[in-house]
């Protein structure tokens, strides 16, 4: 009777499994370490948040922004973990805008900080809104067409014995103009001096073709007060 070898399985086959491992030159730390913590084997550094099989910057990370999957929407930008409007240019983020904080009459300055009706938002500030092509100069709205004061532009002062007319300084009145008290006026249609100096039209009438009158005539338009053609006034 020939004897026989009994070797337990376990044995055989973990045999098997490390001769396979030495032949191959492969060693055991290659083989994948089991996933777990949400599905993911990936181990971050500090600071960065494993998200599936990436690890990323959930503060700066627009397609994990303040956690994984929570996606900033087209044209926003993920800063210091919140989704925002990457405002350029110099403009500032004022709610879910990106604004001129220097001409916003909403946001004159500064966000929220809003002009009224009757003002414009000029160098962040609030100021008084003008109308019929005048400047704001110091404060006020000026005509800088025949304004000695502001002739041409704010601040520019015409010498004592001369007007201003078309933006410049002279001795006489040019264009058709006349001098009324120091200021160079077109009779025509300027309210105050309607036809002739110091002939003022009565509160709602304007001054057209030298006469008042409640509207223009002439084919002239209305433009804050004034009678004037569209069609070569500058």
């Amino acid at each position: 009777m020939s004897s026989r070898l009994c070797i337990p399985v376990a044995v055989t086959v973990t045999a098997i499994v490390l001769a396979h491992l030495g032949c191959s030159g492969e060693s055991s730390s290659a083989v994948p370490a089991p996933s777990g913590g949400g599905g993911t084997s990936v181990a971050c550094p500090a600071g960065l948040t494993a998200c599936g099989e990436e690890c990323v910057n959930t503060g700066l990370d627009p397609r994990h922004c303040g956690a994984c999957a929570a996606s900033c929407a087209d044209g926003e930008v993920c800063s210091a973990a919140a989704c925002s409007l990457q405002c350029a240019g110099g403009t500032t983020k004022c709610g879910s805008s990106c604004v001129d904080t220097a001409t916003s009459p909403e946001h004159c300055g500064g966000c929220g900080q809003g002009c009224a009706a009757s003002e414009q938002c000029v160098a962040g500030k609030c100021a008084v809104l003008c109308t019929g092509g005048t400047t704001l100069c110091a404060g006020a709205c000026v005509d800088t067409g025949i304004d000695p004061d502001h002739c041409g532009a704010c601040g520019n002062a015409c010498p004592e014995d001369e007007v201003c007319s078309n933006g410049q300084c002279g001795l006489e009145c040019v264009g058709g103009s006349t001098n009324c008290g120091g200021l160079c006026v077109n009779t025509d249609n300027d309210p105050a001096h309607c036809g002739a100096c110091q002939n003022a039209c009565p509160q709602g009438q304007v001054c057209s073709a030298g006469q008042c009158g409640l509207e223009c005539v002439g084919g002239s338009t209305e433009c804050g007060g004034l009678c004037v053609n569209t069609d070569n006034d500058p």
